[in-house]
């Protein structure tokens, strides 16, 4: 696949292939999470709501092993019973099916694309699946800089600007999913002397960003 093919791939499974040996587990975890945002409506359980924000919080180390645990078997425990026939809808079977692979303890790439399928599947009733498999897509590009690149180099100048303007309004934009405040971050970024192009443009750039987007884990130190 050409750097070109990458970026307008609309296979989400491809796209995280070219990705072998450059995504850590936190970004893999942070996929995971956007794939189950983008169904969030669908997720009107609060065990499994609390199954992926506890994948969520322990991506960013603010939760234990053993919560995780306790939230993934909480899950699963729904979804035996949805696949017994307790639950009269199919979206609930998804839904649960989902919830119950976010939150498993060991990721590897079959865990996360089964994850990104179930929500592809939860979806058929209501979207489109090939608009899903697109998004899916363009998440991985949000979170993961293009593997054909190297990742441009953070510069101190632009954190002690202004007081750490940049670094409080990263902060801010990832801990408020305020992703609509990116293209003032740019701004931001060019009044403090950045001109790295990929940065700026990816900051201004259409589309949906995430937790996880390379950007704002660049000004956050998290990798």
């Amino acid at each position: 696949m050409t750097e070109a093919e990458w970026l307008e791939c609309g296979d989400p499974d491809e796209t995280l292939f070219q990705l072998a040996n450059r995504v850590n587990d936190r970004k893999l975890r942070c996929f995971v999470s956007a794939c189950c945002r983008r169904i969030w409506y669908l997720f009107t359980n609060k065990v499994a709501r609390k199954a992926v924000e506890a994948l969520e919080q322990y991506a960013d180390g603010l939760t234990t092993r053993e919560e995780l645990e306790r939230c993934h078997k909480a899950v699963n425990a729904l979804y035996e019973g949805a696949l017994k026939g307790r639950y009269k809808f199919r979206t609930s079977l998804n839904v649960f099916a989902v919830a119950t692979f976010a939150s498993i303890g060991e990721f590897d790439f079959k865990d996360v694309l089964e994850v990104a399928a179930q929500t592809r599947y939860a979806v058929m009733d209501g979207g489109d699946v090939e608009v899903e498999r697109a998004a899916q897509a363009a998440l991985l590009r949000d979170i993961c800089a293009n593997p054909y690149r190297s990742l441009p180099k953070l510069e101190g100048r632009w954190l002690i600007w202004t007081s750490g303007t940049i670094g409080k309004l990263a902060c801010a934009i990832y801990d408020e999913r305020a992703f609509d405040q990116l293209p003032i971050l740019a701004d931001a970024l060019e009044e403090a002397g950045c001109t790295n192009a990929d940065i700026l443009n990816h900051c201004r750039q259409p589309g949906e960003h995430v937790r996880g987007c390379w950007v704002i884990d660049l000004l956050l130190g998290k990798s």
